[in-house]
């Protein structure tokens, strides 16, 4: 049997509190004022259940739900409706038809009401009595809460729904999950974060300056900024504010799937089984790189030394000079060493040319030293610190720490692989796709929001 929680909230900063067995007061380890404990947070009342018939209080059942719900909210928001319909049927048990029309309310920022019992309905309504970032879109209906949990003290009723509505709901969509259940409550109570955000710009729309779905992101020696929609073939320059340069069109039917700019502003956008190359600043086409053996090129990221890095037919890495000419091959680098498959790798490289390849269906970043030999692996499947649920994007910041970009939050590890943090977009109301640094060691980063984030990287200590 878990172990349950008597839980209040500061009424000073609204942290959720466990009160000392037998103590009347304590202090907030959050914003250190002395608080009474409530008569009802002092007693041993056990209230069973989340998903059936009465509330749950325990702790780890409720924020597990979160992190869950949080998943399928993020999920529908990136556009994958069929997981996301598949993923809210596992956890609210309802069917098929309440389980869309719920993910697509979702999809569309409206909140859905979850009911007690297993019913589940759709309401255009938006919760508006939090700050915007704050604002959850799950709504709990207080009235089969009350009839569930007949026989119970109405205080402690109403302590339970308060802390639903301030504190659980809250997490689910401010927090980082693999950081911890209190991740987002410490984002906003420590200003100090590890990224802070400096600068956004982008708005959806197709015209000018505007976003459609970004998913890549690559910034000059200069600051400029260069955005890439997916599938609407847009790759617009942005000045190092943030306001709209130029545009460059390689045609709406191709598929953008990496790009990435040298300092002095060339653009390498990998699309149409190529790696075309543009002047960033003029948006002149200047071909694309030619090489003979069977290839389809998905991803490109730029050496330090100016060397081009892509990856193709999945998983076989490449090395090219600035000129062109080929000078480093690694065939079937994930499936040689996992002995599974790998149809989607991402790729980055560090200041001394080691390359870190994320194998997106391997759920794993499988590092390699500059002349190719496999080093090290780390990561797997799974919820918590160091695990990846959906991994899509990866780079390296000039101190040699590796950020991976997950459905969950970006987590950053060391140059060996361990784990060291996880941040995520303070809105927590989008999911973090491309992302590259300047020579600031400066994060940018493409959401599905859509907009771009600076973020300012904390140093290492």
């Amino acid at each position: 049997m878990a172990e349950k929680t008597n839980l209040f909230i500061c009424p000073t900063c609204g942290a959720p509190l466990e009160p000392p067995v037998g103590a009347s007061t304590m202090k907030c380890g959050y914003c250190s004022n002395s608080i009474i404990i409530p008569e009802s947070a002092r007693s041993g009342v056990r209230i069973q259940g989340f998903e059936g018939g009465m509330i749950g209080m325990d702790l780890k059942d409720l924020t597990s739900q979160a992190k869950r719900l949080k998943e399928v909210r993020e999920l529908a928001l990136a556009g994958n409706k069929i997981e996301a319909i598949r993923r809210f049927r596992e956890i609210t048990s309802v069917g098929l038809k309440q389980a869309k029309d719920a993910v697509e309310a979702m999809a569309e920022g409206k909140m859905i009401n979850i009911q007690m019992g297993g019913e589940t309905t759709v309401s255009p309504q938006v919760i508006s009595s939090l700050p915007e970032e704050m604002q959850p879109r799950i709504h709990i209906d207080s009235e089969k809460v009350r009839k569930a949990g007949r026989g119970i003290d109405c205080g402690i009723g109403g302590l339970i729904l308060f802390i639903l509505a301030v504190t659980i709901i809250p997490i689910l969509f401010a927090m980082g999950a693999p950081g911890g259940p209190l991740a987002g409550v410490e984002a906003q109570i420590n200003p100090a974060a590890f990224a802070k955000p400096i600068l956004t710009f982008g708005e959806q729309g197709s015209g000018a300056g505007m976003l459609d779905d970004p998913r890549s992101i690559a910034v000059d020696g200069d600051g400029n900024i260069y955005v890439a929609d997916y599938s609407d073939g847009r790759v617009q320059a942005f000045d190092a504010m943030g306001k709209f340069l130029n545009l460059i069109s390689v045609g709406a039917k191709n598929y953008i799937g990496g790009m990435a700019a040298s300092r002095d502003g060339t653009l390498y956008i990998a699309y149409s089984s190529d790696i075309w190359i543009y002047n960033g600043k003029t948006g002149q086409a200047l071909g694309k790189i030619e090489y003979a053996d069977d290839h389809y090129f998905d991803d490109v990221t730029i050496g330090a030394d100016g060397s081009i890095y892509t990856v193709s037919r999945g998983e076989d890495i490449l090395r090219f000079s600035p000129q062109g000419q080929i000078l480093l091959s690694i065939p079937d680098a994930i499936s040689s060493v996992s002995g599974d498959s790998e149809l989607d790798t991402k790729i980055a490289v560090d200041g001394l040319g080691n390359i870190y390849a994320l194998g997106t269906f391997n759920y794993s970043v499988f590092k390699f030293s500059p002349e190719g030999r496999y080093q090290n692996r780390f990561g797997s499947e799974g919820e918590g610190d160091g695990k990846f649920r959906a991994p899509y994007s990866i780079t390296v910041d000039g101190y040699g720490r590796i950020f991976v970009g997950d459905i969950w939050g970006v987590q950053v590890f060391d140059s060996q692989g361990l784990y060291i943090k996880t941040f995520d977009d303070p809105s927590a109301s989008s999911v973090i796709f491309g992302m590259a640094f300047d020579s600031q060691n400066n994060l940018y980063a493409a959401s599905n929001k859509p907009q771009v984030i600076k973020f300012q990287i904390k140093k290492p200590e």
